[in-house]
């Protein structure tokens, strides 16, 4: 089948480079799409290759070494603890022609905190959010319900759209036929041939170097990215496996594992009443059950080391007093035993992503680790529409566990990954009612130190009451052409727009 597949792939990409200039037509080979297509609402990717930062912008952005920095706003500051000014860039466009001013603005949070989008996953960025005021044509005014110390972080998340599209179009046909002010046109969104095709945007306030085009193939088995890499049939492929490091950089090619700022994990329950993870002690055993020092040595070639809270060293907030959980077999049988489960315990795992280097052989581990304390579990590999559901509704049926991630990749700060594993969250499937007060706290201290002080208080609880099996920090690996120069990344995005080809 993987045969089969590398071969389609192969006619797929020789038929489209041909004719193609290849100084101005970039083709990459990543794992997969984004679920909802041009709908910029339904979903998070934070890092590595999405559709949507190529199409859309935000008011700020999170550049490449955490810092907010300006998008489609200059300018902001704070009037009061809830209410926040921002000035717009001039001159800008949207795709499709519509002007971009604070009544776009306007429109577009007007939307996601209305009751039509409650159920989108952008939704709950902004939930904090009251109204969105026009001060004039570039000025706009955001008020909150609480002091929101990160709102202009938070906005690096939120997407703005072109309004009249949007609402003549609604949210189904608008992410058929995108419009944004961003550096990309989707063309073809690939529907039965796995190959996503975007152009320029010439008009765009940031429209790129060098590139004219780009394909942006599906492919989400790793072997067929690889070949599709080493055939010259791409310039550039998003998760190749830690075992072709070295035979690539042999071959010519550029290998780069870069760490980002999101730690692996499993999500535990404490909410629904017939849990198992209702007990601290059965959430703290599954933790020291696992040997994540060899996973992370072996599986992960060194690459990255086992993690004790929900942010990396490079992350505001961090801890450096919390360590990760030893890895002690014998300690976890004795807290099983202790919580009434001496005869052992049994149960299901939902996993999405299992295709990214490593997954495979790293859940195999993880089962055999807790086998060996009495730990019997059920891996199920499940889709992304599917995965987030689970997330997004805390309604986990019959799965007592589910993949997930700390991610402060976003923010380059733990709020929001902290908020994620909170009582406030929608679809909560976590509460620790103690640790509120703390949270509200973080997020009201416009102080930068005292509220570090405070988020590394929040990392050291979290720790200690284990709402996920903690178990190492994330990497990527890139591998492309040398020809492809100024590879640059934002919020841990690729920056298509930026690439250069070096001279031929």
């Amino acid at each position: 089948m993987i045969v089969r597949f590398a071969v389609l792939l192969s006619l797929l990409i020789s038929s489209a480079v041909c004719g193609a200039e290849p100084s101005r037509h970039l083709r990459l080979a990543f794992d997969d799409r984004n679920f909802g297509f041009g709908n910029p609402y339904t979903t998070l990717v934070t890092a590595g290759v999405a559709t949507n930062p190529m199409i859309f912008d935000a008011l700020t952005i999170l550049g490449t070494k955490g810092a907010i920095e300006p998008g489609l706003a200059l300018a902001w500051e704070p009037l009061s603890p809830t209410q926040w000014q921002f000035r717009l860039r001039p001159g800008v466009t949207f795709s499709n022609g519509e002007p971009f001013d604070a009544a776009a603005v306007k429109a577009t949070f007007d939307f996601l905190i209305s009751p039509a989008a409650k159920s989108l996953y952008v939704a709950g960025e902004v939930r904090n959010i009251r109204a969105v005021r026009v001060v004039d044509h570039l000025t706009v005014v955001v008020e909150t319900t609480v002091p929101d110390a990160i709102l202009p972080k938070r906005l690096s998340l939120v997407y703005i759209v072109a309004p009249e599209a949007w609402a003549q179009m609604g949210p189904e046909a608008f992410a058929q036929t995108p419009s944004g002010t961003g550096s990309f046109v989707v063309t073809n969104w690939g529907r039965g041939t796995g190959r996503i095709v975007m152009n320029a945007n010439r008009t765009s306030w940031r429209k790129p170097a060098q590139i004219d085009t780009v394909d942006l193939y599906v492919v989400p088995d790793q072997t067929s990215r690889l070949q599709a890499l080493q055939s010259g049939q791409v310039d550039f492929s998003y998760n190749v496996g830690f075992d072709d490091i070295d035979a690539l950089e042999a071959a010519g090619f550029v290998a780069e594992v870069k760490p980002v700022a999101l730690i692996s994990a499993l999500a535990l329950s404490n909410v629904r009443k017939d849990s198992l993870m209702r007990d601290v002690r059965v959430r703290q055993a599954l933790n020291l059950a696992i040997n994540k020092q060899a996973i992370t040595d072996v599986i992960m070639h060194g690459t990255t080391q086992p993690d004790g809270q929900g942010a990396i060293s490079t992350v505001f907030g961090f801890n450096p007093d919390v360590h990760p959980y030893p890895f002690d077999t014998a300690a976890a049988k004795s807290l099983i035993s202790q919580a009434g489960y001496g005869n052992g315990l049994s149960l299901r795992a939902a996993i999405w992503g299992a295709g990214l280097p490593g997954s495979d052989a790293m859940y195999s581990q993880i089962a055999q680790d807790l086998k060996a304390a009495g730990i019997t579990i059920v891996i199920d590999k499940v889709t992304s529409p599917e995965w987030l559901a689970l997330w997004s509704s805390g309604e986990w049926g019959a799965y007592d566990l589910i993949s997930t991630a700390w991610n402060s990749s976003n923010l380059n700060d733990p709020i929001r990954a902290i908020e994620a594993f909170a009582c406030r969250r929608p679809g909560a499937f976590f509460c620790a009612p103690e640790l509120e007060p703390l949270i509200d706290a973080s997020n009201t201290d416009f102080n930068v130190a005292t509220r570090e002080v405070k988020l590394r208080e929040l990392l050291a609880r979290f720790h200690d009451l284990a709402p996920t099996i903690y178990l190492f920090g994330q990497s990527h690996i890139y591998a492309r052409s040398k020809r492809l120069t100024n590879i640059t990344f934002r919020h841990e995005q690729l920056a298509i727009d930026e690439i250069h080809f070096a001279a031929e």
